[in-house]
C-alpha cells in the first residue's frame, strides 16, 4: 500500500513545510520523514515502530515488517534483513547477503527451523551484544 501524502488545501502561509514540498506525512500511518516505511503500514505506527523506524532497525515492506541486523551495521557497514540460517550448532537469527552469512545476531541457536521463525517473528529472541 502505498503511503497517503498529506496535501494542504487553500494554504496561506508564505512557506509551509508541506507545500514547498520539505516534509512528507503519510495520513494514514503517521509516519513522515525519517519514520516513513518503505510502503504503508495501513495503521498508526506506535512509538516505538517510529523509533525503531528511524534507527533504521525496522522497515515496513510489501505487507510485512521488516527487521535490520545491528552487527551487520556495525561489523559489515551493511543493512541487512533479519532472516533465519543454518549452520553446524543449529538455526540462529542473522543476515546474509549475496557473498553468504554475513553476522548472527541471536545469542540463541534453535533445534529447528520452526522454532527459529516464531522466534524471529515473535520478537523472543536474544540480540547478541555489539562488543
Amino acid at each position: 500500500m502505498n503511503h497517503t501524502l498529506y496535501k494542504c488545501v487553500d494554504c496561506q502561509k508564505a512557506h509551509c513545510q508541506f507545500c514547498d514540498g520539505g516534509l512528507a506525512l503519510c495520513t494514514v500511518c503517521k509516519g513522515a520523514e525519517a519514520t516513513l516505511t518503505s510502503t504503508c503500514t495501513g495503521a498508526p505506527l506506535s512509538e516505538d515502530q517510529g523509533r525503531l523506524v528511524q534507527a533504521g532497525k525496522l522497515d515496513f515492506k510489501d505487507g510485512k515488517w521488516l527487521r535490520f541486523g545491528q552487527l551487520a551495521r556495525e561489523f559489515c557497514n551493511k543493512r541487512l534483513p533479519l532472516a533465519v540460517l543454518k549452520s553446524n550448532a543449529g538455526f540462529y537469527i542473522g543476515t546474509f547477503d549475496e557473498e553468504g552469512p554475513c553476522s548472527r545476531e541471536s545469542v540463541e541457536y534453535f533445534p529447528t527451523k520452526t522454532l527459529a521463525d516464531k522466534a524471529l517473528e515473535s520478537g523472543d529472541w536474544t540480540q547478541k551484544p555489539y562488543p
